[in-house]
């Protein structure tokens, strides 16, 4: 895991394996899928990790897995995707790509739960959360995450009650 070795994985194609593998049958397994998201999450830490991440179309990939049966896999991906927003340019790439804002947003309340009485899993709900605020370190995430609803849906996370979700 240190800097070196991430670097090396990048330029052995590791970020374009894992993201290819994500988009054929490794989501089937969520083991797999969630291992995979954590690779994407470590090499996403360096900046040729991100690059590459861009240039596999590894956001749209997580983005997908957001919705995935298995909360663990959803908490995975947002995730990796929170480690590509610790850096402007991650923050970019996320905003920039289309429909992910929006499905981060829709993510903010974890409909994916079985138990309707919360607003689901807790662990993707808080880095769902933290995901939404590194969008607000550009002021294009800011207004993405606004035009898609991103306030209320903070509000429904905060105080369930005033929408009328039941504690």
């Amino acid at each position: 895991s240190n800097q070196e070795e991430k670097m090396a994985a990048v330029s052995h194609g590791v970020v374009a394996a894992v993201t290819s593998g994500l988009q054929s049958t490794w989501t089937d397994h969520p083991y797999i899928a969630r291992l995979a998201a954590q690779v994407l999450s470590s090499l996403a830490t360096v900046l040729p990790g991100r690059t590459a991440i861009k240039e596999a179309d590894s956001v749209v990939v997580l983005t997908g897995m957001l919705r995935h049966n298995e909360p663990e896999v959803r908490e995975d991906a947002v995730k990796a995707m929170n480690s590509i927003a610790t850096f402007r340019d991650g923050v970019k790439l996320i905003v920039y790509t289309p429909g992910t804002v929006k499905a981060i947003v829709n993510a903010l309340y974890d409909d994916m739960c079985e138990d309707d009485s919360t607003h689901g899993n807790c662990a993707v709900v808080v880095a769902v959360a933290a995901l939404c605020n590194s969008l607000s370190k550009l002021i294009s995430g800011l207004e993405a995450g606004v035009e898609n609803g991103m306030v209320s849906k903070l509000i429904a996370v905060l105080d369930p009650a005033s929408v009328g979700i039941k504690p």
